[in-house]
C-alpha cells in the first residue's frame, strides 16, 4: 500500500509538471501569443500558489488524517482553515504556480496552452469526480457559491465573495489590459470632439466602492449567489471578447486643471485605454443596481455609471450599448443556458439526410465541420503568422483518418451516424511525425542541391558568383518547430 501512495504522489508530483515543462517547451515555437508581466511577477504568483498548495496540503494531513491522493483520500473531509474560504485550494495554487513560472519564464506557451489546459483539466476532475466523491463518502460537498435560499448571509459568505469573484476578476482584468496587444477603437465619428467634464470622475469612480459593498447590500443567499454567477458568466463572455477582439478607448488631452481632473488623469494613468468593448464598468453597475431598493435606485445607479463612462472619456458610446445589451442575458443566465440546452437537444435529436449514389450527407456532419472551422481559426490565429499551415495540414490528417475510421471500422448499416473520433486522434497522431519527416527529408534534399550548385559559377564574374552564391547558400526556415 506504501509503495503505491508513493508511487501515485511521484505522479502528480514530479512526472506530471515535468510533461507540462515539456509539452510548454516543445510548443514554444508554434505559439506567437505575447506574454503578460515581468519574471519578478510571475515569481511572486508562482510562490503564491506554491504556498496556497502546500499550506492546504498540510491542513489536509492534520485536520483530514491524509494526503490530496483521489486514489487514497482522507478519511475525513476539511471545511476548516483554507478550505473554509476555498473549497479546493490545492487546484487553485496549482493552477496559479502552473500560471506564475510560465510568466517568470517568458513562456508563451505555458501561459495561453498549459495553463488553461490545467484550469479546465483540475474544473473537470473536480466537476466529474471530486464533487461526487465528497457526496458519497460525507454526505455533502463544500460550496462556493451561497444556498439559493432567501435566508440571511453569514460573514464567510461574504468575505468569499472577494475571494472568488473579485479577485479573480481583477487579475484577469490586469492580465488582460497589460499584454500590450493593438486593439480597435469602437467609437462614433463624432465622438472626438465631445467635450470631457472630469468632475463626473466622482460618479465614475464610485462603482469601486458600490462592488466593495455589494455583499452588504445583499439581503438574502440567493441575492448574492445571482451576482457571483452573473460576475462569472460576464467573466467568461467578456473576457473572451476581450482576448478575440481587442480593443481600445484612446484618452483625449484635459483641458481643465483642477482637483477632479488630476484625479481623472490619475484614474487614466492606472487603467490603461485598453478592454473597452463591452463595458465592464457597467456591467458591475448594473449587476449591483440589482441588488438596491427600490428597484428605480439601481436603474438610476447604473445610467448615471453609463454616462459618466463617456463624460470622463474611459469609454466611447459603442462600450456602452455593447454592455447594456449583453447585460440582460448576463443577469438571468440561467434562463440564457436553459434556451441554448433547449436549442442543442433540438438539434442533437434532429436528423437530415441526402443520397447521392452511394454517399450520405448527413445534417451532423456540417454542424461537426462548423465546429472544426472555428476550432482551426482559432488554433491558426494562436499559432501566428507563417505557420498557418502546419494546422491546416494537422487538421486535414485529422479528418481524414475520422473519415476512414467512421466509414471502415464503424459504419454499418445499424450504425447512421458514423464516429470517426479515435481515427481523428490516430490521424492526427501519425500524419503529424510523417509530415516532419518528409519535411525534413524536402529540406536537406534541396540543401544538398544549393550546396552543389554553389560551386558551377566559378568561371563567371565576381558580380555574378556573389549573386549566385546568395541565392543558392539554404536559409533555415523560422517556423521549422
Amino acid at each position: 500500500m506504501m509503495l503505491r501512495k508513493v508511487l501515485y504522489g511521484a505522479l502528480f508530483v514530479a512526472v506530471v509538471p515535468g510533461l507540462l515543462i515539456v509539452w510548454a517547451n516543445a510548443a514554444r515555437p508554434n505559439v506567437s501569443l505575447p506574454v503578460y508581466g515581468e519574471p519578478l511577477v510571475g515569481s511572486a504568483i508562482a510562490a503564491a500558489g506554491l504556498g496556497l498548495m502546500l499550506a492546504a496540503m498540510l491542513q489536509l494531513w492534520r485536520l483530514g488524517g491524509g494526503l490530496p491522493m483521489n486514489a487514497f483520500p482522507p478519511p475525513k473531509m476539511v471545511s476548516r482553515g483554507i478550505f473554509r474560504w476555498l473549497p479546493h485550494p490545492i487546484y487553485t495554487g496549482f493552477v496559479a504556480l502552473c500560471a506564475g513560472v510560465s510568466m517568470a519564464a517568458g513562456s508563451a506557451a505555458g501561459l495561453w496552452l498549459v495553463t488553461p489546459s490545467v484550469l479546465l483539466a483540475c474544473t473537470a476532475l473536480v466537476a466529474g469526480y471530486e464533487r461526487l466523491d465528497l457526496a458519497r463518502r460525507f454526505g455533502g460537498t463544500l460550496h462556493l457559491l451561497p444556498a439559493d435560499e432567501a435566508r440571511p448571509l453569514s460573514i464567510d459568505e461574504r468575505i468569499r465573495f472577494f475571494l472568488v469573484v473579485v479577485i479573480p476578476w481583477i487579475v484577469l482584468y490586469e492580465f488582460t489590459a497589460h499584454i500590450r496587444v493593438p486593439g480597435t477603437a469602437f467609437r462614433l465619428s463624432f465622438e472626438d470632439h465631445l467635450p470631457i467634464y472630469p468632475w463626473t470622475v466622482l460618479i465614475y469612480e464610485t462603482l469601486y466602492l458600490t462592488v466593495a459593498l455589494s455583499p452588504w447590500c445583499a439581503r438574502t443567499q440567493r441575492d448574492l449567489r445571482q451576482l457571483m454567477i452573473s460576475a462569472w458568466v460576464a467573466m467568461v463572455v467578456v473576457f473572451a471578447i476581450y482576448w478575440i477582439i481587442p480593443s481600445s478607448a484612446p484618452r483625449g488631452a484635459l483641458a481643465v486643471d483642477s482637483w477632479t481632473a488630476h484625479l481623472l488623469s490619475l484614474e487614466r494613468t492606472v487603467d490603461p485605454p485598453a478592454v473597452a468593448f463591452p463595458s465592464f464598468h457597467v456591467l458591475w453597475a448594473i449587476f449591483v443596481g440589482r441588488l438596491y431598493r427600490p428597484r428605480w435606485l439601481g436603474i438610476g445607479y447604473a445610467a448615471a455609471i453609463a454616462v459618466s463612462c463617456i463624460t470622463t472619456g474611459m469609454h466611447y458610446i459603442p462600450d456602452v450599448i455593447a454592455a447594456l445589451v449583453i447585460a440582460p442575458l448576463l443577469l438571468q443566465p440561467q434562463r440564457a443556458w436553459m434556451q441554448v440546452l433547449r436549442w442543442t437537444e433540438r438539434i442533437a435529436n434532429s436528423w437530415l439526410e441526402w443520397r447521392f449514389d452511394s454517399m450520405r450527407v448527413i445534417n451532423h456532419g456540417i454542424y461537426a465541420g462548423a465546429a472544426a472551422f472555428v476550432h482551426l481559426a482559432i488554433v491558426t490565429a494562436a499559432v501566428g503568422p507563417g505557420r498557418e499551415w502546419k494546422a491546416i495540414v494537422t487538421a486535414v490528417a485529422g479528418l481524414t483518418g475520422a473519415a476512414a475510421w467512421g466509414q471502415w471500422m464503424e459504419g454499418s448499416s445499424l450504425l447512421r451516424r458514423p464516429f470517426g473520433f479515435y481515427g481523428a486522434v490516430i490521424g492526427r497522431g501519425s500524419g503529424v511525425p510523417f509530415l516532419r519527416r518528409t519535411l525534413a527529408s524536402t529540406r536537406r534534399a534541396l540543401s544538398g542541391r544549393a550546396v552543389d550548385a554553389s560551386y558551377r559559377p566559378l568561371s563567371l564574374p565576381r558580380e555574378r558568383l556573389l549573386s549566385w552564391r546568395a541565392r543558392a547558400t539554404p536559409v533555415r526556415d523560422p517556423c521549422d518547430s
